[in-house]
């Protein structure tokens, strides 16, 4: 039987309390990081680039190129990673989009915000490519005592977490200061998240480098 079959006795407390197991301790991790990048985005990104260009045709042919951008590396880029590879393309990733999140949050200007357009679409689906494979082999690697369909479960509470703290950030800065000024900030942020993300997960598990190798 698939560990992942139904379940309707979801031991979702059981596997929040798990402690000393490093693969879940770095899917919480990863999941709770996700949930707060996931949120900054969602919550000011196309705000903040309506305060840059203020055209709203402007915007709808740049989200339109992102997204065709997006579907061609998905294609031909995306899908060719696999477990042997998926540490270089997250740090190739990590490293384009800290690159274009410090250039539009210093800079604030148009042609920043084009480029980031581009390199988003470039990478955005190398990332949740990534992510949710890694979802799968951690929450397998975890598995003892509960299965993996209890951990990838589980693993919505963090990610609530981080989505919750992301919105808590933006307010606070956003009462604080400048919009547009809390903005740029929240982008270096959000960029900076990956890169940390990469150190972070190879600390704890290696990328889970010679563990089961295969294609994802």
């Amino acid at each position: 039987m698939s560990p992942f079959s139904e379940n309707k006795d979801i031991r979702m407390i059981e596997a929040l309390k798990v402690k000393r197991n490093k693969y879940w301790d770095t899917l919480k991790y990863y999941s709770f990081s996700n949930g707060v990048r996931e949120s900054i985005y969602n919550q000011i990104f196309t705000v903040f680039a309506y305060a840059i260009i203020n055209n709203e045709q402007i915007i709808g042919n740049c989200n339109s190129l992102m997204a065709l951008i997006g579907i061609i590396s998905s294609v031909c880029i995306a899908s060719r990673i696999i477990r042997n590879n998926q540490k270089h393309y997250h740090l190739i990733a990590s490293i384009i989009y800290f690159v274009i999140c410090m250039l539009l949050g210093i800079t604030k200007i148009t042609i920043a915000l084009v480029i980031f357009y581009i390199c988003m679409g470039l990478i955005y689906c190398w990332n949740n490519t990534i992510y949710q494979s890694m979802k799968y082999q951690l929450s397998n690697a975890s598995a003892t005592t509960l299965t993996p369909y209890e951990y990838i479960t589980a693993s919505e509470f963090p990610i609530a977490l981080g989505r919750i703290t992301g919105l808590t950030l933006a307010l606070i800065l956003c009462q604080f200061m400048n919009t547009i000024h809390a903005y740029g900030i929240l982008m270096m942020i959000d960029g900076s998240i990956w890169l940390i993300d990469h150190i972070v997960i190879d600390k704890k598990v290696q990328w889970l480098e010679g563990e089961n190798n295969g294609t994802l």
